[in-house]
């Protein structure tokens, strides 16, 4: 091979043009010969070296430089400019190159007004090496065609490309090899137009590409049935649609895209790894990702102020596996739902959720019929305008959260229905979905249908919600395992809120939360619940109970501590049996179970430490028994008084609770006005700084049936005074006509 090269290189020859020399110049001297001089030059050329000296401005000019090129098929050429222009004619008339089983190699060439088909080549080596390409329009074919060979592109510029049909670059089973690619002012009109095409089996292998003030809704590299790598992908200024992958396995290393309209484009059963990138600034109006039946890895990222209409859609594509690895998203407002998944398998790892806006009626993350994993994540500071969305809303799948942490999300967090959850070592943290004078039922987490779900080893502290930290409705089956909630506030229904549900709470800590009378801690409606090694700690002035059940189906306390409250349980409509067992409670059995039929409880080693400042220490169980029921009686009495007092529904509103309604509206999705029953408009009762708030409407409401009947009992004495008055006059006067006319 060496004596080859050296046999080679000794025969080639450099040849030099230049248009201006007498046309007597031999085209081997160094001055250049002229350009009818150069085509009367008939020596064998394989493996010459061509130099360009002068700038081709005329367009004749450049035709016959072009038809001299058309010539050398089958041979080895090297064309350096000085550097040249090449200047084309504007009209398809200009000569076209077709080469076959060619090396060719361009440098140090500017090409302007390039047309369409300008160049093929069949089973060629071509090379362009600090070449230029500006003012170019692509009506018809593609303005470089390659068939079964090999492109090489080193420091290439393409500017004011302007393509209307195909491509500026289209490429069949060959080899790419691109370095240093700029492309400024190009614009692409429909959404079949590309500045790189490549199809059937192609190998491309671009670094270090930069875009520049560039305008194109349409896609710039289009590659079906090819694999593909980038290294270093550059974009400013730009408003860009990437990529158009279909049927391709693609590697992206390092995309740094700043202060532009920009989306990666949409990929079609491909495999896709993105790594070691950095998104600032954009403004996207299209989908950041579209993706359908494809692998899509997106690895090692930051997102940061950028506004999207969507960051990934695959909505109505199936069979799509997507995943999210060390990355970072601050300061994003998403136009509409920000990640949406139909059928797919999604994995979120590691990534780092920051001062997000989610604009209303839009959630952050909607899957259907899909897989979802998030671990290690963490979700700070979402926010809703109403508040009234969600950051995951679920359909028909499974959902796998862990060792994840939310802080101050101002928006609702969960909406699962027929979802298979899990949800594990997760803490949430000053979340709030409660604004003053809205009606949408809101709570952070939300759960629906027949799949069951797991909640364990998770922290709520400082939470505040409208409908209940915890809302389920219709659930099949649901555990709480070793979860704590501290300082949670609800304003309607209590932290928890299950209602047609079949749910068990094992190791569960509840202290120091919440709720407005009457609603309890835990409001149970209709529901299966077993409570086990649970704690409660609820404000010993607090008036609301810890457990309020409602037409249970069972229920049993099993290895439960509760401390520090006035009334712990209330049962109402409750005609199944009610099981504790091995519990311990601080208050006396009149205080800690509020029951109409007792026969209805069964105790196994309860224990009531009721000491002497309790208000019924040292009654028997049988007087325990009917203060139990007294004590019910006396609650449910003083919330029918809160319901119809009208006293209370005047000057109090703020606070109106009727229970015949709580069903209802628990059920109403739809939000309700001001005048709508149960509430009206509903703030927060700091119960710990005014416990006794009930109690004084209460005495108010009693004070008025008071004075209404002193009224009454008034009236009635008046009228008797006056009855007397008559029949005593009327008895007078006839004794004194008597008297005096007998006389």
């Amino acid at each position: 091979m060496l004596i080859f090269y050296l046999f080679w290189t000794s025969f080639s020859i450099d040849l030099y043009l230049k248009l201006g020399s007498p046309d007597s110049r031999d085209c081997t001297e160094k001055e250049g010969c002229s350009l009818n001089s150069f085509m009367q030059y008939l020596e064998d050329t394989n493996g010459d070296t061509l130099y360009l000296l002068d700038d081709f401005l005329d367009g004749k000019d450049s035709d016959r430089l072009l038809i001299w090129l058309s010539t050398k098929s089958y041979s080895e050429l090297t064309v350096i400019g000085a550097p040249t222009k090449l200047i084309l004619n504007s009209t398809q008339n200009t000569q076209k190159i077709r080469l076959n089983e060619t090396v060719l190699s361009l440098r140090d060439i500017s090409f302007i007004n390039m047309p369409s088909s300008f160049f093929y080549a069949y089973q060629t080596i071509l090379t362009f090496d600090n070449v230029n390409f500006s003012n170019n329009k692509i009506n018809g074919e593609s303005s470089i065609q390659i068939e079964s060979g090999s492109l090489f592109l080193s420091n290439v510029r393409i500017e004011s490309t302007f393509v209307h049909h195909n491509s500026f670059i289209h490429c069949n089973d060959t080899k790419i090899q691109a370095s240093g690619v700029t492309l400024k002012n190009f614009e692409l009109t429909t959404s079949k137009c590309f500045i790189f095409e490549f199809d059937q089996n192609c190998d491309i292998d671009f670094s270090n590409t930069t875009f520049k003030k560039s305008v194109s809704l349409n896609t710039v590299y289009y590659m079906d049935g090819c694999s593909c790598v980038f290294n270093l992908i550059n974009a400013k200024n730009s408003n860009i649609t990437l990529f158009n992958f279909v049927h391709s396995s693609v590697t992206v290393y390092g995309l740094n895209i700043h202060n532009s309209d920009f989306s990666l484009g949409r990929i079609t059963e491909t495999s896709l790894y993105c790594m070691n990138s950095v998104f600032s600034k954009l403004q996207a109006s299209r989908n950041f990702f579209d993706i359908e039946r494809s692998n899509f890895h997106f690895h090692s990222f930051v997102i940061t102020d950028c506004i999207f209409s969507s960051i990934i859609r695959c909505k109505n594509r199936k069979d799509n596996f997507v995943s999210f690895k060390n990355g970072n998203f601050t300061n994003l407002v998403g136009l509409t739902s920000s990640f949406t998944f139909v059928d797919s398998k999604v994995l979120f790892d590691q990534i780092y959720f920051r001062s997000i806006k989610v604009q209303l009626f839009s959630n952050f993350f909607m899957a259907k019929n899909s897989f979802t994993n998030l671990t290690l994540c963490k979700f700070d500071c979402f926010s809703n305008a109403l508040l009234c969305d969600y950051i995951f809303s679920i359909r028909n799948g499974r959902f796998h959260l862990d060792n994840s942490q939310m802080f101050n999300c101002s928006m609702q967090i969960f909406d699962f229905l027929s979802v298979r959850w899990v949800i594990d070592k997760v803490n949430i943290t000053d979340c709030q979905c409660h604004v003053p004078n809205n009606q949408y039922e809101m709570a952070l987490f939300k759960g629906s249908g027949e799949e069951p779900g797991l909640m364990s080893d998770c922290q709520f502290f400082n939470c505040l919600a409208f409908q209940g930290i915890i809302y389920c409705h219709q659930c099949d089956y649901i555990v709480f395992r070793k979860c704590n909630f501290t300082h949670c506030q609800a304003v309607k229904a209590g932290p928890f809120s299950l209602l047609f549900c079949n749910v068990t709470l094992v190791e569960c800590y509840i202290q120091k939360c919440f709720t407005p009378y009457p609603s309890g801690l835990i409001t149970l409606w209709g529901t299966r619940s077993v409570f086990e090694f649970c704690s409660f700690e609820h404000n010993i002035k607090a008036l609301s109970p810890t457990i309020r059940l409602i037409s249970p189906e069972s229920f049993v306390l099993r290895n439960v501590k509760a401390k520090h409250y006035k009334i712990f349980s209330v049962f109402h409509n409750t005609d199944c049996k009610l099981t504790i067992m091995n519990c311990e409670f601080g208050g006396s059995l009149s205080d800690t179970f509020l029951v109409e039929n007792t026969n209805l409880l069964q105790m196994i080693a309860v224990e009531f430490l009721c000491n002497q400042q309790c208000a019924y220490y040292g009654r028997s169980m049988s007087d325990q028994f009917s203060l139990s029921t007294f004590n019910y009686r006396v609650f449910a009495k003083e919330e029918e008084k809160l319901s119809k007092c009208e006293n209370y529904n005047q000057f109090h509103e703020n606070y109106i609770y009727s229970q015949t309604r709580y069903y209802e509206y628990m059920n109403n999705h739809e939000p309700l006005s001001r005048d709508s029953p149960p509430f009206r408009k509903f703030k927060i009762v700091d119960s710990y700084d005014d416990p006794y708030f009930v109690e004084d409407i209460t005495k108010t409401a009693d004070f008025m049936e008071i004075s209404n009947t002193k009224l009454i009992l008034l009236s009635i004495s008046v009228i008797t005074l006056i009855t007397i008055k008559y029949v005593l006059l009327s008895i007078l006067k006839k004794t004194f006509l008597k008297k005096y006319i007998n006389f």
